[in-house]
């Protein structure tokens, strides 16, 4: 993949894909939040959903990958898992060995204990593990920023369910924007006609607001009401048949 024009963008970016797989075994379902599986990784992993498009492709080109219907299994993922989980047996066994020693009062380790110790150190590591990345101010409490979403956009549709893709989303704009500026994206999209459906009829819904590309367009103010065109400045003469030949109004000081 590197020897490819933009191969240094299509490693990353399937990196971050293994890495969200981690928690669901290296299988990515899709949700339904998003209109293709596609575009639901390209949120999940903060990239474009064309370099996401061209990743899976080539994934599934060099058979490290698969679509199962609405699945997408990373199927060398899924053979290192499967790897681990043979390393996650060998290392409950030397758990037991150890506790059976330390009952014993034994002293010593046998030599073949060592490479399960390194195991163990593996799977704290991979425990440690998260497919969303850590906000700069602390985990984001999403229930408190979904619960200001439904009382401050009457004229949407309320959230409910908070999944996966949608605490990613909500960290990435809290990332972005910050706790001041995700308030100021609330306001604006309440206040636009547009966006509440209001002109038009179409409604813009938490996931779509919360997608990095449409958050900053609502913030630079691409959905705000259009304003109202200043009326005209009125200019008067004092003299009558000078303002007839400029076009101006004749202001008559007897009536005004």
């Amino acid at each position: 993949m590197r020897t490819l024009p933009n191969g240094d963008s299509l490693v990353l970016a399937y990196l971050e894909i293994a890495l969200y797989s981690l928690k669901t075994n290296g299988i990515i379902e899709y949700e339904e939040l998003m209109p293709s599986l596609v575009e639901e990784i390209a949120l999940a992993i903060n990239e474009t959903v064309e370099l996401t498009a061209q990743t899976i492709d080539l994934l599934i080109k060099f058979r490290a990958a698969a679509l199962d219907g609405n699945k997408l299994c990373l199927t060398e993922m899924m053979k290192h898992m499967g790897s681990e989980q043979t390393s996650t047996e060998r290392v409950q066994k030397f758990r037991e060995r150890k506790k059976q020693l330390e009952t014993a009062d034994e002293t010593f380790q046998p030599v073949s204990d060592v490479t399960a110790e390194k195991e163990i150190e593996k799977e704290k590591e991979l425990e440690q593990y998260t497919p969303f990345p850590p906000h700069r101010g602390g985990t984001p409490d999403c229930a408190a920023i979904v619960e200001q979403f439904n009382s401050v956009y009457t004229a949407l549709p309320k959230v409910i369910d908070i999944s996966a893709l949608r605490r990613k989303a909500i960290g990435s704009a809290l990332k972005k924007l910050g706790k001041e500026g995700l308030t100021e994206l609330f306001q604006k999209t309440s206040a636009s006609y547009f966006l509440c459906g209001k002109k038009g009829g179409w409604k813009a819904s938490f996931d779509w607001i919360m997608k990095p590309e449409n958050l900053t367009k609502i913030i630079e103010g691409n959905f705000d009401n259009a304003k109202p065109p200043e009326p005209e400045a009125t200019s008067y003469c004092l003299d009558e048949e000078f303002a007839k030949l400029i076009g101006l109004k004749w202001y008559n000081s007897e009536k005004n």
